[in-house]
């Protein structure tokens, strides 16, 4: 999800099932969870403090319908055992208890050491997905999905930006061609 959506980890470990639309396949980025306090998740907003939707791929949209059927077989098995109730994370225990944020960091870390690839931060696969949608998404698009308030944050990836514009002028090559 961290490639496909350019989320943060908080707001991955924050993603409820409430907020994915299955049949549309959005969902909308409301609340962040960067830390536990105790065994408590502490809710906090999106970094800029808007909500945001995200549109799905159909390969997410696959994963997640997996996933829900998974969880609703566990909740409905543990009934009044499931987790407090109050909220139903998509990642969690089979209990339904909240992934502690650093589980998504210590999972990736645990990824890229079995598949032998070089080593990067979990945020950094927001990066990598800006990266490859500056070739064929419009920079306002970008940094709406990714919950940037403006596209001045985009201005990281200019080394990419100066490939896309080659490209742009080439267009003009190719219709001189035809």
């Amino acid at each position: 999800m961290a490639v496909t959506t350019g989320m943060r980890r908080g707001e991955i470990a924050g993603l409820e099932w409430s907020k994915i639309d299955l049949k549309r396949g959005h969902l909308f980025i409301t609340q962040s969870i960067p830390k536990l306090k105790e065994g408590t998740p502490i809710l906090k907003p999106p970094i800029n403090g808007k909500p945001r939707k995200i549109d799905l791929s159909e390969s997410i949209l696959t994963e997640l319908r997996l996933l829900h059927a998974e969880r609703e077989a566990e909740r409905s098995e543990l009934l009044d055992q499931w987790a407090d109730g109050k909220h139903s994370f998509i990642f969690c225990h089979p209990d339904g208890m909240l992934y502690d944020p650093q589980w998504f960091t210590k999972k990736w870390i645990d990824f890229h050491r079995r598949h032998q690839l070089k080593p990067i931060r979990l945020h950094d696969l927001r990066h990598t997905s800006v990266s490859w949608m500056i070739y064929k998404v419009h920079s306002e698009a970008i940094a709406k999905r990714v919950g940037h308030s403006n596209i001045k944050m985009l201005e990281i990836y200019g080394h990419i930006f100066e490939s896309v514009d080659q490209a742009a002028a080439s267009v003009f090559d190719e219709i001189r061609k035809s």
